[in-house]
């Protein structure tokens, strides 16, 4: 299952790179410290966190999980 904080940066963009998967959009995932935080770009697949600094670096460690 994907997560998605629907507050986290570049969320339009984010929801686009997984528009032909199923995944969920969530008003808080409990990552304040990232999404508030530092304001890195994150994505939950799994259970597992998924952050990167730009949209193109995360595409790419999403592809690598």
């Amino acid at each position: 299952m994907i997560k998605i904080c629907k507050h986290v940066k570049n969320f339009e963009e984010l929801v686009k790179i997984f528009n032909n998967e199923e995944f969920q959009i969530e008003n808080c995932v409990d990552k304040c410290e990232i999404c508030c935080g530092t304001k890195e770009l994150f994505v939950i697949i799994d259970d597992k966190t998924i952050v990167a600094g730009a949209l193109d670096e995360l595409k790419s460690l999403i592809k690598k999980d």
